[in-house]
């Protein structure tokens, strides 16, 4: 079976030749978590995989043709102020009823 891998952003360096997009062959009955680790790909370093643009779990079967996306967490800000969001922090305060 062939597949597409799209790995974004830090992500492509577990393809083969650090590309963004592969195209492998793969067995039947294999899941994302099976081929991410397969690529050496951390847990902790996934955030969200769709196929076919339809956001699925690691648990989920590949099929031939499909269009497999890995997606990192994403931080934001670095910038100046103590939450690292570039500002000041701003307090949590209670919902009202």
């Amino acid at each position: 079976m062939r597949v597409t891998v799209k790995l974004y952003g830090n992500l492509k360096k577990y393809l083969p030749a650090k590309k963004e997009l592969a195209q492998m062959e793969i067995r039947e009955g294999t899941t994302i978590a099976a081929l991410l680790a397969q690529l050496n790909v951390p847990d902790g370093e996934v955030w969200m995989s769709a196929i076919n643009d339809a956001v699925v779990d690691a648990a989920t079967v590949l099929h031939d043709g499909d269009l497999l996306e890995v997606f990192e967490p994403v931080g934001g800000g670095g910038g100046e102020g103590e939450s690292g969001r570039g500002g000041a922090v701003s307090p949590l305060l209670p919902l009202s009823p």
